[in-house]
């Protein structure tokens, strides 16, 4: 009996994690089409760069909301979407879908087809991002 215990907690074991990774990778998939999203990952939350990115999203409020754009903060193992706290995302799977696994400063832009677009290790300014973004063909054919 031990034996058939053990191996079905190991089978409910690799089910969870391979659950646990689609749902990683699908969880920005309710935002595809429709959304524009800068993911900020950062250690912490007064990470000079990270205060610096979001210091300088606060005054952009208006042409991000132009250009379909949600922010989703990953500090330490939180996630979540800025001005949504409630809908939590998965921190681990966001760090290894886009090569943030380390927990140095890193955002980046990913375009409404789901597919990353820009990414640094250092602040955007709204400049760049809204240059990125206007250029991407499905933003000009919105502005038409």
């Amino acid at each position: 009996m031990p034996f058939i215990s053990n191996w079905i907690m190991a089978i409910m074991t690799v089910l969870g994690t391979a659950t646990m990774a689609h749902s990683a990778s699908d969880q920005l998939s309710q935002f595809r089409w429709n959304h524009r999203i800068l993911v900020i990952f950062s250690d912490r939350s007064d990470d000079a760069n990270y205060v610096q990115q979001m210091g300088a999203l606060k005054g952009a409020q208006e042409a991000m909301a132009e250009r379909d754009m949600l922010i989703i903060s990953v500090v330490a193992d939180a996630a979540a979407i800025i001005d949504k706290p409630q809908l939590k995302l998965d921190a681990d799977g966001l760090r290894k879908r886009f090569g943030a696994e380390g927990r140095s400063f890193r955002a980046v832009l990913i375009g409404k087809d789901g597919g990353a677009k820009l990414s640094s290790s250092r602040p955007f300014t709204p400049a760049e991002l809204f240059s990125t973004i206007d250029a991407m063909p499905m933003r000009q054919s919105e502005m038409r």
